[in-house]
């Protein structure tokens, strides 16, 4: 029969694997929040500096048409939002399924963990008995 210090090793591990699960969902969850966040914003600023140019460019160049047509052609090539991308969208989508995966391992570890810090309280207790019993023998 296991002893208290095989099921305390075996706590310690799956405290360990949560932690570890832990730290991966917080990485994953700060890429996910540049996705949606920053780099949004940036899409926003690079788009806004392509009107700005074709405004100016609008003003500077009037009478030529096949420039007046590049230049309008230009403002259709703006980058999407993360929303609107196809292949953003399912990177998020992605990436929000492999943070649902790892919150149900992490899940499972902690249970796990919990179950052995139980199994070891009661060895350890089993232990104590039988060390008195036999100190009193």
């Amino acid at each position: 029969m296991a002893d208290s210090k095989y099921y305390k090793e075996l706590y310690r591990n799956k405290l360990r694997e949560a932690e570890r699960y832990d730290n991966d969902i917080k990485e994953l969850k700060n890429i996910r929040n540049f996705l949606s966040n920053e780099l949004n914003d940036e899409i926003r600023d690079i788009n806004g500096r392509i009107d700005e140019l074709s405004g100016t460019l609008k003003k500077a160049v009037r009478h030529n048409s096949s420039f007046n047509i590049n230049r309008d052609m230009l403002t259709t090539k703006k980058e999407k939002a993360v929303s609107a991308d196809y292949n953003m969208s399912n990177a998020k989508r992605e990436i929000n399924e492999e943070i649902r995966r790892l919150s149900n391992k992490k899940e499972a570890a902690e249970n796990d963990s919990a179950y052995y810090e139980r199994m070891y309280m009661i060895k350890k207790e089993e232990e104590k008995k039988e060390f008195w019993e036999n100190f009193y023998k």
